[in-house]
């Protein structure tokens, strides 16, 4: 689900320590930065800005994936990529069949997958923030 460019990952908090929260989803263990405790358990939605979201090629190394991005990690598969002046927007295919769109200047993404391609969309636990419910 959206909410303008942002995607909402819902889950249920695992641990808390008053900075970041992680939460158990359909993805496996994701991270967030909260400002408050939350219980074990309680219900709450990862919010995840798109631009705070990154590529990586699948063959990349899985332990370079958790150093840079601890367990903020998804596979994916690139549906359409088009540019769009200096812009590239490709769209990407979670797991369970849903679309996000992607933007990044053309420098960093134009030629570097097509659709089809396997990818990891990866991002660091501050560029997300964890609301419960």
């Amino acid at each position: 689900q959206f909410i303008g460019r942002n995607m909402l990952i819902p889950g249920a908090v695992r641990a808390s320590d008053g900075k970041t929260v992680t939460i158990d989803t359909p993805f496996g263990s994701l991270v967030g930065s909260s400002d408050h405790a939350a219980s074990a358990g309680a219900k709450a939605n990862l919010v995840l800005p798109a631009e705070a979201i990154e590529i990586h090629p699948a063959g990349g190394a899985k332990a370079d994936l958790t150093k840079n991005y601890g367990t903020n990690h998804i596979p994916v598969t690139v549906g359409r990529t088009q540019v769009v002046g200096h812009i590239v927007q490709m769209e990407v295919v979670l797991g369970e069949g849903r679309t996000i769109t992607l933007e990044s200047h053309a420098d960093v993404l134009a030629g570097r997958f097509s659709p089809g391609d396997a990818a990891t969309i990866a991002w660091k636990a501050n560029g997300a923030t964890v609301i419960v419910e």
